[in-house]
């Protein structure tokens, strides 16, 4: 008997491979995805955290961390700590600039600065750039911090004299940094104060946890070469987007820099940063604030007041302008003998009230007495240190005050210094269509000593002139549809059917409301006859885009009265869909010939369909008179009032008229005022605004009251006050 087995042949057992071989590829191409994106992730984390505990550390020390030595193995002391930048230190070591040793390597900065240190001549130098690994036993980072998630150990780099409390200033970064195009990342250029590097997937030019050697050497091919490479005369670091192709686009670090704009004024004391110790910069202790002083000579250096609430505590007070004078707060505030009491030993038995301070002691003296004369009581103390009487009585006060504006007369009665007035918030002066607002002070004359009204407060005018002027004043403006206008002469526009258009005109009404958009100045508005159709629901009630009738009414004109307003007709069903059939009708509807053609009221007819079974309304046709349809010239005449030109007032009457034949308007007539329409109008500036100061110097033209020639304009004019003047806006106004 004979037993059949089977077994894969080798084409098959290949087929099965180079399909799981195809499934791997993808799987394995997917997971260097995945940890490339973690890498990048966790490099960020790194960075972030050690940037923010450089700045910590600058926040305390007033300096920058120096980096730690990129060889120094994890055993070894000097593991994680920084070394010396400090070039006046005693173990400061002194490498060349494109030079590395023990684990540090320098580059020279592309950028000259200048180094300022009190009691030395400034030196102008390029500064070192110094690299290493971050400091993280320094500054009190976290070990797992100071490495990216492959163990390769942060970069760091810093301007040298940054990293020394003498030397550090804010504005001597030397660091250049640029994008992938090589466009400076810095302002100014060159001035980056430090920079993080993480290296990377690639890990090239980075150094492990355990230090010695670097894990994979620095391919200064490649875009993020730059942040490896060492160069003699310039420390340049590329910031650029993340790309892993290969070549010299390639680029997989992450960096972070800092400049001067982020760098912090004052240096705290301890860990907790409570007490601010001194400002960042110039030394240990060696800078100087000043509060009012552009140049402070001492450690705080105020010009003017001080003012505490609570202690100020000093061994020794001293003279600003000579610092040989000076006394010590103990002989106020403490018991000197000898010094604080009097009388003193030597001093007169009547000497027994202190006079003054000097010479660090008590000036004893017998009792002064200052009075006011009989019948006048002590207000004050004077400038010169006198004594300020005035007669015992009612306090002094302003007189009544009357003041006329507008020809209205205002009373009020006496008031005491500092009384404020005024008018209500608008004075409506309805006999000369103006408004107005004004208030006066109580105060002191400088120069007399009397108290007086002084106003310090006008706005408005007495006398409003409406500012329509002429048709070819370039504010108005036509075109507008015949509905825009309201009413006009009676005629209710936003009703009806109206051809024809209207002109504006932006004026003052001298009305309550002031100013108002577009007064309406002319039109050429006719009635237009004209047809409305609507649909409806059926009998029955239903409505829908099949079943429904179709209605229309008819707008008809006046013949004899062309600008008054038309009628309508009642609506007339002229269509049934109710039964879903369709049956073809065509209206038609009356249109007023175009202005100034045909005889008055003419009209001509237009009409539509009904197509089926679409169930749709064809155009309106013919689009334009037919022929023999309003035929001729009319000759429309447009009257309209205009008010006369700036520099005088009243109005007259102009009219233009539609040329026949040719069409177009003629010119507007007449073409000015004609005799005796207009006359003379006395324009002056008057405030309209607040009054500002007072001022001292050259005042601003024109001067309040001065006659001016246009209408409506305004301008800054000056007030005369004394010696002094206020400044307000003017308007031109009569």
């Amino acid at each position: 008997m004979k037993s059949a087995s089977k077994g894969y042949t080798i084409l098959e057992m290949a087929i099965a491979v180079m399909v799981f071989g195809i499934l791997m590829a993808g799987c394995f191409s997917l997971y260097n995805l995945y940890r490339a994106n973690k890498v990048a992730e966790g490099t960020a984390a790194s960075t972030s955290s050690a940037v923010n505990a450089i700045s910590n550390f600058l926040a305390q020390q007033g300096r920058y961390p120096c980096p730690a030595r990129a060889d120094a193995t994890r055993d070894d002391p000097d593991y994680g700590m920084e070394t010396q930048c400090d070039r006046a230190a005693a173990d400061y070591q002194d490498i060349a600039a494109g030079a590395c040793q023990n684990g540090l390597c320098v580059e020279g900065s592309a950028r000259m600065v200048t180094i300022r240190i009190e009691g030395q001549p400034d030196e102008t130098v390029a500064p070192k750039v110094r690299r290493g690994m971050v400091p993280f036993r320094s500054i009190g980072l976290k070990e797992n911090f100071a490495y990216d998630p492959q163990g390769t150990r942060l970069a760091y780099a810093v301007t040298e004299i940054l990293a020394a409390t003498q030397t550090y200033s804010r504005d001597n970064g030397g660091i250049s940094v640029t994008d992938a195009d090589g466009n400076t990342a810095v302002q100014p250029e060159h001035s980056a104060h430090f920079v993080v590097v993480g290296a990377g997937q690639d890990r090239a030019g980075g150094f492990g946890r355990t230090g010695g050697a670097v894990i994979a050497p620095c391919n200064a091919a490649t875009l993020d070469g730059e942040n490896c490479n060492t160069e003699a005369n310039r420390a340049l670091y590329r910031a650029a987007r993340y790309s892993t192709v290969l070549g010299a686009a390639h680029f997989d670090d992450t960096v972070r820099f800092y400049t001067s704009n982020e760098t912090p004024l004052w240096r705290v004391s301890n860990e907790a940063a409570t007490n601010i110790r001194d400002m960042a910069g110039g030394g240990a202790g060696d800078a100087n604030v000043g509060v009012g002083e552009s140049a402070p000579a001492q450690r705080l250096d105020v010009a003017g007041k001080m003012r505490a609430s609570g202690q100020i505590q000093s061994a020794v007070i001293v003279d600003r302008n000579d610092d040989t004078i000076s006394f010590q707060p103990q002989l106020i505030g403490g018991d000197v003998p000898d010094k604080m009491r009097c009388p003193k030993p030597g001093d007169s038995a009547n000497d027994k009230y202190v006079i003054g301070v000097g010479d660090g002691e008590v000036k004893c003296g017998p009792l002064v007495e200052l009075r006011c004369p009989a019948g006048q009581i002590l207000v004050g103390i004077k400038e010169d240190r006198t004594l300020d009487c005035q007669p015992f009585g009612p306090p002094p006060m302003c007189p009544p005050l009357t003041v006329t504006e507008c020809g209205n007369s205002f009373t009020w009665p006496p008031a005491i210094e500092g009384t404020h007035i005024e008018t209500a918030d608008t004075l409506d002066f309805s006999n000369n269509n103006g408004h107005r607002q004004f208030g006066y002070d109580c105060k002191k004359n400088a120069t007399t000593g009397v108290l007086e009204w002084v106003q310090t407060y006008q706005a408005g005018v007495c006398n409003c002139v409406p500012t329509i002027t002429d048709v070819n004043n370039p504010n108005i403006a036509c075109g507008y549809p015949c509905q825009s206008q309201g009413t006009w002469n009676g005629t209710p526009y936003w009703q009806g059917s109206w051809a024809g258009d209207a002109c504006f005109q932006w004026g003052n009404t001298c009305q309550p409301g002031g100013y108002v958009e577009w007064l309406p100045v002319s039109n050429t508005c006719v009635c237009a006859p004209q047809t409305n159709t609507s649909n409806g629901p059926c009998p029955n009630g239903m409505y829908d885009s099949t079943h429904y009738v179709t209605k229309q009414r008819q707008y008809t004109c006046d013949p004899a009265n062309p600008t008054g307003l038309g009628t309508w007709s009642d609506w007339v069903e002229i269509a049934s869909f109710c039964d879903g059939g369709c049956t073809p009708v065509t209206t038609t509807q009356q249109v007023p010939c175009p202005a100034g053609t045909g005889s008055p009221g003419e009209t001509w007819t237009q009409s539509h369909t009904l197509q089926c079974p679409s169930q749709t309304w064809t155009d309106w046709s013919p689009t334009s008179p037919p022929a023999g349809a309003c035929q001729g010239c009319n000759p429309v005449v447009q009257t309209q009032t205009v008010g006369c030109p700036n520099g005088f007032t009243g109005s007259y009457q102009q009219t233009k008229t539609w040329q026949c034949p040719g069409g177009g308007w003629g010119p507007a007539t007449p073409a000015s005022a004609p005799n005796g329409a207009c006359t003379p109008a006395n324009y002056t500036w008057k405030d309209i605004s607040n009054h500002a100061g007072p001022f001292t110097g050259m005042p601003p033209n024109p001067k309040k009251g001065q006659p001016c020639n246009t209408l409506g304009d305004e301008r800054t004019c000056y007030i005369p006050q004394g010696g002094q003047y206020f400044s307000a806006t003017c308007s031109c106004s009569q």
